[in-house]
């Protein structure tokens, strides 16, 4: 699928076919001379420098360039391009006869409503591309847009002909029943389709005409009515050779039951279909009649990657995971699966066991992604020790684990040590490792010492998320184990975060930092302390910054010492002047917010290392509740930043 999130941070070096623009100098056709050049991103999201001259010069690029096969806009949140900049875009995207591969963002844009999609010509432009094969589009959150925009949209996308990907994101837009058949019809229209993802996130009901349709109407649009509807569940099953299916439905309270039914029916004839996507959270009008059929129906398809999501659904018990449970043992070639069941209050620890047994029997799973934030009833200490039991030796393919038990105090020492068990047992091929706790006063040193010792059986490991949040016995012995760990791993991607955990002093943020500098091959790095407490002073600062100021590989950097009474200018200043020694920095975020005792004197510091970063493309700073900077210091920052020529988006927050 192409991915919703525009990729932004690969290294331009990778590839020399590739071209990934993220600055503003040098917006003229010269500055891409490559004619192997195949595929152009332009990558601006959030920029507050782009305006229609910039976009001009963009769109020149692309003009100059006409037989790329690939090319990638990302102007999501741009609030400067306006009509005269999108319209010349507009005219060089129509340019592009051998273009393949189109992905478009257009998040939060003012000027993408119902009268400009004419005025500035992106109909008329995508009526010209009808040999696109793969079409990704984001509007989320244009509010401007109705049903009238969308009609002429659609009949743009239904004149691609030979399309194999779509993508529609209309997350937060005026989306009601008649523009989801609106896009039912669209999508009939395409016989070559194979990869389907629509987002509908948290939509709108419509307009006010909307508020008196009864909820069992509303959404009628995935069931349908008669045997002949054109439902999205009834044009799914005649979509021969659809392999891959993501919906977003997420917060949609008039989805009932019956749309389920509906759409269980259409994806059941669906005999291609490998991937499959749902994301139901926060519906609350869905029952187990609707999940039981579709569960049903489901677990008959021949898919490798399943994902589902029932964040905040009330309704589920454990009747329903039971059912859960045998769809996911019925699915025979499982690499891939994906659960949310964040918030779910109703179903218990027998739910939460019968999970454990039902995903150990999936001994090709490559890919574990698996949410229980806030699911009390569910997640106990026994029911913990159990669930990793089952898994424990059974799971020997598995290349990226993602758990998230946040806010969850069950979880104990005795807990830990059977996580650690499950990943020191037979995981020598994971590669990406995220893991997230909070609220626990039960996990002490003694838990985080088994999960230092099964992650160093971990040979493969490149990425590693650990979430650690209130928890009141994590001591600088906790996090001094595992900057042990670091010192010996080959990480390329870590990111580490702290907060609410008092015993933390300098002593282990000094090891950490020390840890970190052994890490040649890191490419990201995220770092987010947030203490409140006099535990962390001016020399956790200074350690960091030495830390990280031989980072060779360093292109993404996010650091955060939030709420620090004992962080002066000293410190401060310290951290924000060894940015600058960071040689392929491309993206900065910086907080510093709470730390009452830092002054604008530290603010130049920020100017001298983004000007001697002549990669860095995007810094964002947060001062917030900093009451000795003054807002006359935050306006003088700001006008220095804007005036960097190689920074595309540069924002402030104070």
């Amino acid at each position: 699928m192409i991915n919703q999130k525009l990729t932004r941070y690969n290294s331009s070096r990778s590839d020399s076919k590739q071209h990934i623009v993220r600055q503003l100098t040098g917006l003229s056709p010269s500055s891409i001379n490559s004619s192997e050049i195949s595929n152009l991103c332009f990558d601006f999201e959030g920029s507050d420098k782009l305006n229609d001259e910039g976009v001009n010069g963009l769109s020149q690029q692309i003009a100059a360039h006409p037989n790329i096969d690939q090319l990638t806009l990302n102007l999501g949140k741009c609030k400067k391009v306006a009509n005269k900049g999108l319209s010349r875009l507009s005219t060089a995207v129509s340019g592009l006869k051998k273009l393949s591969t189109l992905a478009m963002n257009f998040q939060e844009s003012d000027e993408i409503n119902d009268k400009n999609l004419a005025n500035i010509g992106l109909t008329k432009a995508l009526a010209e591309l009808p040999q696109l094969n793969k079409f990704g589009i984001n509007l989320s959150r244009c509010s401007g847009l109705t049903i009238n925009g969308l009609a002429e949209l659609s009949k743009c996308i239904a004149s691609m002909r030979g399309l194999h990907e779509l993508n529609v994101n209309l997350a937060e837009c005026h989306v009601d029943n008649k523009c989801m058949q609106l896009l039912n019809n669209t999508i009939l229209q395409l016989p070559e389709l194979t990869d389907l993802s629509i987002n509908v996130d948290n939509s709108y009901v419509g307009n006010s005409s909307l508020e008196t349709e009864k909820p069992k109407s509303f959404f009628s649009c995935l069931s349908g009515k008669g045997e002949d509807s054109n439902g999205l569940g009834a044009i799914l099953g005649k979509i021969a050779n659809l392999q891959k299916f993501s919906l977003v439905l997420s917060h949609n309270q008039k989805i009932m039951d019956k749309g389920l039914i509906g759409l269980s029916k259409g994806l059941v004839n669906c005999k291609h279909l490998q991937e499959l996507y749902l994301d139901f959270s926060w519906c609350d009008n869905i029952t187990e009649k609707g999940l039981v059929e579709l569960f049903e129906r489901i677990s008959h398809l021949s898919l490798t990657q399943f994902g589902f999501s029932l964040a905040g659904c009330n309704n589920i018990t454990d009747h329903g995971i039971e059912i859960l449970c045998e769809t996911i043992q019925r699915i025979g070639k499982l690499t891939h699966l994906k659960l949310d069941l964040s918030n779910c209050k109703k179903f218990t620890s027998d739910g939460f066991k019968l999970l454990g047994e039902a995903i150990s029997t999936k001994k090709g799973l490559e890919v574990l992604d698996l949410n229980f934030s806030l699911c009390h009833k569910a997640v106990s200490a026994d029911s913990f020790c159990a669930f990793f039991k089952y898994l424990e030796k059974t799971l020997c393919n598995l290349k990226s684990v993602k758990l998230d038990f946040s806010h969850l105090p069950k979880i104990d020492d005795k807990g830990m040590g059977k996580l650690s068990d499950f990943f020191s047992s037979s995981l020598a091929s994971l590669e990406s490792v995220s893991l997230s706790f909070g609220q626990s006063e039960l996990i002490t040193d003694k838990g985080i010492f088994s999960l230092r010792h099964a992650l160093r059986h971990l040979i493969k490991l490149k990425s590693l998320e650990l979430i650690v949040a209130d928890l009141s016995n994590f001591t600088d012995r906790s996090l001094i184990l595992l900057s042990d760990f670091l010192k010996g791993s080959k990480l390329e991607i870590l990111a580490l975060g702290l907060s609410g955990c008092p015993g933390v002093t300098d002593k282990s943020i000094s090891m950490l930092s020390k840890a970190i500098s052994h890490l040649i091959k890191l490419n990201s790095l995220t770092l987010s302390i947030n203490i409140n407490s006099n535990a962390i002073t001016n020399q956790s600062l200074k350690d960091f910054s030495i830390g990280i100021s031989d980072l060779p590989e360093l292109i993404f950097l996010d650091v955060a010492f939030k709420n620090g009474n004992k962080i002066t200018d000293e410190g401060a200043s310290e951290l924000l002047s060894k940015f600058g020694f960071i040689p392929y920095l491309i993206h900065l975020n910086l907080s510093l917010e709470g730390c009452a005792n830092i002054t604008g004197k530290i603010l130049p510091c920020i100017v001298n290392s983004s000007k001697s970063l002549f990669t860095l493309a995007r810094l964002h700073a947060n001062f917030k509740n900093c009451s000795k900077i003054l807002k006359s210091d935050i306006e003088n920052l700001s006008t220095q930043i804007a005036a960097l020529p190689h920074l595309t988006n540069a924002r402030i927050e104070y």
